[in-house]
């Protein structure tokens, strides 16, 4: 009876120190994902896909955890100053944002991504960027821009 009853206080300490661990490292960001999007992990990174969902805005429900976000095929013309650090999404390091229709981006609107390796902003309707853009994106290595209106880019 007592070899019983040392078992089941054992395992009632395990699953209390399972689910303290859980609270203490917050809740699944895969259970807290809005629809239309799909979040899960993938290449290592916790990653969302809201791309073809007919958003007009970058959401706001995301876990600020997101690392890789596909926004693709979403008709967003424009980005605003901040549009990523508004609403909490500033670890990304992969954002995807081909054919959205973009046609302006403000110099701020990448502000504080500061992990961001990669961005691809390629099949809109860009024809300009200012020199500053991507001045905060301390890492990114890649800036996919093809087939968007742009003629010319400034130095910097």
């Amino acid at each position: 009876m007592d070899t019983l009853l040392n078992k089941n206080t054992v395992i009632s300490c395990l699953l209390i120190t399972i689910l303290s661990i859980r609270s203490a490292y917050g809740s699944d960001f895969t259970a807290e994902c809005p629809p239309p999007c799909e979040c899960k992990w993938f290449s290592g990174n916790k990653a969302a896909s809201c791309a073809d969902a007919e958003l007009r805005s970058i959401p706001d429900k995301l876990s600020s955890d997101i690392q890789n976000l596909n926004l693709s095929f979403n008709p967003l013309y424009e980005i605003v100053p901040n549009a990523f650090d508004n609403v909490g999404l500033v670890n990304l390091k992969k954002l995807f944002l081909i054919n959205c229709r973009i046609e302006s981006i403000n110099k701020d609107g990448f502000k504080n991504l500061k992990i961001m390796i990669e961005i691809d902003i390629s099949k809109n309707s860009i024809s300009s960027l200012h020199r500053d853009t991507f001045s905060s994106n301390e890492r990114v290595r890649v800036i996919n821009l093809n087939d968007n209106r742009l003629e010319e880019l400034e130095n910097g």
